[in-house]
């Protein structure tokens, strides 16, 4: 019930953010029926956060369908399908009025409409940003507070987010991402593109063949070896980078027409046996072969993790690797000192050559003994005697045995080493990439033309700390006397902003204005405790109304980190004033026995809260008028929103996180060492 109700809030605040028309309602039901579907959308190319060197003229998805499986969360996976996605930018001159830096000095005859639109947005992501970071950092250290000494991969975060990689299966096809540029080089115009055939990330079994089979809790327990390892792999198909030149830039009877923008961005992932499909559009393909730099190539990835405690059988090279990373190079010079060169050089002249590219090594010659070892024995995984290894080691050798005793000392820590990599736990992550084959051609003009982007690129951005004050459609020798005094403007911003870090009133003046954010932070976040007393009576006398306003202009004025790490002192502050009223209430009373100590916490604390995690009621919910507009709609199903005790059981077992348990193993390692430590 809340999963439902979460994902569509959250859908709906995505969707609504990037896409263009989307009905909340239809939203809702196909969330509820485990079923999403978008077809044929626009996205809003004010949601995408670019450098002002570029907009987004057009954006367009034919298709995003997303299957979640409410009755099974568990065991079945969810799958992300995204098809044919097309993203048309342009390079601007960079003069014009338009990020987020830039909303509180824009021209006044701008539209205030179009400004607080633009500051509403940055707040929304400002705020989304600091929401997800505070929460992800408190939700942590709960988590950590309940087991102490847990392993990172043992933690809630790890559990999680294998669960997640465990589920999610996604397949994009069809994207295309286009720049075009007239500005840089009015005389050499160029496109630069991104286009990909297709990428699938989805689970796989043990001999890496996809499969929908997602690993469950019940396989772990029945202690099924490969329930306890992901294996999640990643096709690339046909991606590459190309460089039109000279531009042939999208019609803008095609940018006008959502359908014929989509099919003409569409039309190089068109095979040629489709030609009623190019009759409906009358330009030719925006990329010929010819233009990319990087052809199109295939990459298949694999990603390996074994979160679970079963250990992995090891391959003969995989042993002698890790054992050899153990002992490292002071057991190398160690050995190669005890054998000597001339025994060494006896050795490799008296043994037959090796098939293909292999030689003898020291770590050849231990493993293959180590082998010759456990083969001596009758029984299965039995780790072999220092005799044993050195009788092994005299056969591979063909060593006496008074020989092999000079390496002793070498041999033990060998076996050592051996028994520490077998028996440690075999918890690891492994990723690894091919690549069929790479292929990048450059010409002259496209490399030209790279270098001109470039050196357009950091020349706006040089000027982007001044473009405000800086004169437009102007030229020197037009107006001299303009651009000295837009000379002189520009020194003193660098001079007045360095004297605002060592001048008295502009450092008295932002801490003032970091106390009042500190202040309104606490009386709108934590009304209901005793922090009333910690804010000022100005802050206390001013209506909600004023505050969220006053809010709202000091979120968009202080750097995201600095709003961190005021809203951490100012809750801080709030628990030092909650811990000194329990602290004078206890002393007062003294009737309830303190009980619990060092009890787990039940599952609901543990989640502390964790329905204000997922709506956002820490802050994002409850400050901004922004905000305030938009829950108009929600907070009636906010109510409903309620994070249970079964709630939290049902994502534990989902993930296959028990801290009660694990808590109580601990406990009872503990009582053992302790009665290990009595007998001693």
């Amino acid at each position: 019930m809340f999963l439902q109700r979460y994902v569509h809030v959250l859908l709906d605040a995505v969707l609504g953010s990037y896409v263009k028309n989307i009905d909340p309602d239809a939203l809702k039901i196909s969330v509820w029926n485990g079923k999403i579907e978008v077809e044929a959308v626009e996205l809003q190319p004010e949601a995408f956060p670019l450098p002002k060197e570029f907009r987004l003229v057009k954006g367009t998805l034919h298709q995003l369908r997303i299957d979640m499986p409410w009755t099974n969360l568990a065991n079945q996976p969810i799958r992300v399908d995204i098809a044919d996605m097309s993203l048309l930018l342009q390079v601007c001159d960079g003069e014009e009025k338009g990020d987020a830096e830039s909303y509180m000095e824009a021209d006044p005859a701008a539209d205030a409409a179009e400004l607080a639109k633009k500051k509403q947005i940055k707040l929304r992501r400002k705020r989304a940003t600091m929401d997800a970071i505070e929460r992800a950092t408190q939700f942590n250290e709960r988590n950590v507070q309940l087991i102490q000494g847990q392993s990172w991969t043992q933690s809630f975060f790890f559990k999680l987010l294998v669960k997640v990689l465990d589920n999610v299966q996604l397949h994009v096809q069809h994207l295309h991402l286009r720049l075009e540029d007239s500005v840089s080089d009015p005389k050499q115009p160029y496109a630069v593109g991104m286009t990909l055939e297709s990428l699938i990330v989805k689970s796989a079994d043990a001999g890496w063949n996809y499969t929908m089979v997602v690993r469950g809790s019940n396989d772990a327990k029945a202690g099924n070896v490969s329930a306890t390892i992901l294996r999640k792999k990643m096709d690339i198909n046909k991606f590459g980078v190309y460089w039109s030149l000279p531009l042939a830039p999208v019609p803008q009877s095609v940018l006008d027409d959502g359908f014929a923008f989509a099919k003409l961005m569409q039309m190089n992932f068109w095979s040629p046996d489709t030609p009623s499909m190019v009759s409906k559009i009358n330009f030719l393909p925006l990329v010929q072969p010819e233009d990319y730099i990087i052809h199109p190539l295939t990459v298949s990835m694999k990603l390996t993790i074994n979160d679970g405690d079963a250990k992995l059988p090891l391959t003969h090279q995989e042993l002698s690797d890790r054992v050899l990373s153990r002992l490292g190079t002071p057991w190398m010079i160690e050995t190669i000192d005890a054998i000597g060169d001339e025994p060494w050089r006896e050795f490799l002249a008296a043994m037959p050559k090796l098939a293909g590219d292999r030689k003898y090594t020291l770590g050849f010659v231990f493993s293959e003994a180590w082998s010759v070892a456990r083969d001596m024995s009758e029984e299965e995984d039995v780790i072999p005697s220092v005799e044993q290894f050195k009788i092994a080691l005299s056969s591979c050798l063909q060593w006496s045995a008074q020989e092999v005793d000079r390496l002793e000392s070498c041999i033990v820590k060998y076996r050592d080493a051996v028994v520490h990599v077998m028996e440690e736990k075999s918890t690891y992550i492994d990723a690894n990439a091919s690549i069929d084959q790479i292929r990048i051609s450059i010409t002259r003009k496209q490399y030209l033309s790279a270098l001109s982007m470039v050196s357009f690129l950091t020349v706006k951005r040089r000027q982007a700390r001044y473009l405000r004050i800086r004169p437009q459609r102007v030229r020197v020798k037009e107006n001299p006397a303009l651009w000295w005094k837009y000379a002189i403007r520009a020194v003193l911003i660098d001079v007045r902003e360095r004297l605002a870090r060592v001048d008295w009133e502009e450092l008295k003046k932002e801490k003032g204005r970091r106390q009042r954010y500190m202040e309104l932070y606490t009386v709108l976040v934590h009304s209901g405790t005793h922090a009333a007393s910690l804010v000022s009576s100005i802050v206390r006398k001013m209506t909600k109304d004023e505050a969220l306003r006053a809010l709202d202009d000091l979120e968009f004025e202080i750097d995201t980190k600095q709003l961190l790490r005021l809203r951490q002192a100012a809750r801080k502050d709030v628990e030092q004033k909650d811990l000194e009223k329990k602290q004078q209430s206890k002393s007062e009373q003294r009737r309830n026995p303190i009980e619990n100590a060092a009890a787990v916490p039940p599952p609901s604390s543990t989640l502390w809260s964790y329905a204000s995690w997922l709506r956002g009621s820490s802050s994002s919910t409850q400050s901004g008028s922004s905000l305030v507009k938009a829950g108009d709609k929600t907070d009636t199903g906010q109510d409903d929103v309620r994070w249970s005790d079964q709630d939290t059981k049902d994502l534990y077992d989902a993930i296959d996180f028990h801290p009660e348990q694990r808590v109580a193993k601990d406990g009872s390692r503990k009582k053992d060492l302790e009665k290990v430590s009595e007998k001693e």
